[in-house]
């Protein structure tokens, strides 16, 4: 008589299924290849692209592949201030993806922690948490950013902050409504029986059962925070000219357009277009294998 098979582990059934898909791969390598890049870019990039005395005024836009004058050859050609745009991309790069992760992380722990509160709670803290959800979800993200940036100023922290405020409310909406279904359930009863406390409860039985749907936001939301980033840089209300972004470097290239001076822009394009995308990737079989009633 042959032995039942065994049934995989959770984590390594994660990895089956996650490894299933072409796409989720191809997206998980691209991703990890930028992130890689933009994690040791000092030590790749042959100029410090803000740094003033290595820019050279006289290599401003030189075409993809030109020598400047001090015989270095700029593959990706120069900027309009003579900057040398792999060199310029790498660091918006990595600035970029820094505001990203430190945004999604704050706005996940915040989100997580009101929409559990909401949720077990009930009554009138749900009702006045859920109240600030609707609210602020009723307003474009984008136009809350720009109004918050307009007040309190550009910079790398004040950003991160509107990055937060934008991103809170979907964590907490989502977590909110698995924890309704969650607190319900036997195991939380038997736990209240037991005598045990609200946190324990919240912590190891509830949040736990509630990580599933939040996995898929936060790779979306992490996409998001990159791409409204760009997005004020680009509008000239994020971050400063001495902090440099890729919507930054869209923007300071657009005017540059119609001359055929493409490479300013588009390479910058370029590059928040394979992160967004690669982590867009990434999100879209996070949800199918999270789902099961997406799973076949």
């Amino acid at each position: 008589m042959m032995a039942p098979a065994t049934q995989p582990s959770g984590l390594r059934r994660f990895l089956i299924l996650f490894a299933a898909s072409p796409l989720a791969l191809t997206g998980l390598g691209l991703f990890l290849l930028t992130a890689g890049i933009a994690l040791i870019g000092p030590w790749l990039t042959p100029q410090n692209p803000y740094d003033l005395a290595s820019i050279n005024l006289l290599d401003n836009r030189l075409p993809p592949g030109s020598e400047g004058i001090d015989g270095y050859t700029y593959w990706l050609g120069t900027d309009g201030q003579g900057r040398d745009m792999t060199s310029a991309i790498i660091y918006g790069l990595r600035t970029s993806i820094c505001i990203g992760v430190t945004a999604s992380t704050i706005a996940l722990v915040l989100g997580t922690a009101l929409g559990l509160i909401a949720g077990y709670a009930r009554g009138w803290v749900d009702a006045v948490i859920m109240r600030i959800v609707d609210l602020q979800l009723s307003v474009p993200s984008i136009l809350i950013a720009i109004i918050l940036l307009a007040v309190l100023g550009r910079g790398v922290g004040n950003i991160i902050l509107a990055l937060v405020t934008v991103q809170w409310v979907y964590f907490a909406r989502t977590v909110r409504s698995s924890c309704l279904i969650e607190r319900e359930k036997e195991y939380v009863q038997a736990g209240r029986l037991m005598g045990f406390s609200h946190t324990r409860i919240l912590l190891n039985h509830i949040l736990p059962n509630c990580l599933s749907p939040v996995t898929v936001i936060v790779t979306v939301e992490f996409a998001h925070a990159i791409a409204l980033e760009a997005t004020l840089s680009f509008l000239g209300v994020g971050l400063p000219v001495t902090e440099p972004s890729l919507g930054y470097l869209i923007s300071a290239g657009f005017n540059y357009l119609l001359n055929g001076e493409y490479w300013i822009s588009i390479f910058p394009g370029l590059a928040l277009l394979v992160t967004v995308l690669s982590l867009n990737l990434i999100a879209d079989h996070l949800r199918d294998i999270t789902d099961p009633r997406l799973q076949r």
